[in-house]
């Protein structure tokens, strides 16, 4: 006997609720938009501009939120303990398993936790080199943030894709 019916369950609006015009990049635009944010770093560094490493910081963000899948509240709210080992994958050392405890939550629930395997050795990478060699430098060595602004404070969600970033907000070869 079915248990949901037409009286006992929220109706949608609409089939899809998404933007028609919104699509996922291809492989090419996620490279070329992946090396315009390097691109940026070796600029602030070139011209020894004061955003080099807010930049860094930025580029290896993006590669995050795409290596392990992340929405931006979740990247936001990463810490550096967040990560840990997986022993199914020893080679990716500390970095091997990330776990998300700012999930997008079900409503009236609170965020959900969830673990994302590590699976793109060059992420895993950037990550380490980021953590290891690039946060240190903004001064923030008692901050339990992942991603640190300038200022010590972590970054917010809506800083993410906010304008004036140093990435594009169309083609990712525009200047």
């Amino acid at each position: 006997m079915p248990v949901c019916h037409e009286w006992n369950t929220v109706a949608h609006l609409n089939g899809y609720e998404g933007d028609p015009e919104a699509r996922p990049f291809t492989r090419e635009e996620l490279q070329r938009f992946l090396d315009y944010a390097d691109d940026q770093v070796d600029r602030a560094v070139r011209v020894k501009r004061k955003g080099a490493l807010a930049a860094y910081r930025d580029a290896t963000m993006f590669k995050v939120i795409y290596g392990w899948g992340l929405r931006r509240t979740e990247t936001s709210k990463l810490d550096i303990a967040d990560w840990g080992r997986n022993p199914a994958a020893p080679e990716f050392g500390r970095h091997g398993m990330l776990h998300v405890r700012y999930g997008k939550a079900k409503r009236g629930q609170p965020p959900r936790r969830r673990s994302v395997a590590s699976v793109m050795p060059w992420a895993v990478d950037a990550v380490a080199d980021y953590v290891g060699n690039v946060r240190p430098k903004f001064g923030c060595a008692d901050h339990p943030a992942l991603w640190v602004t300038e200022r010590g404070g972590r970054v917010k969600p809506a800083e993410i894709n906010v304008p004036g970033r140093p990435w594009p907000a169309g083609d990712p070869d525009a200047s």
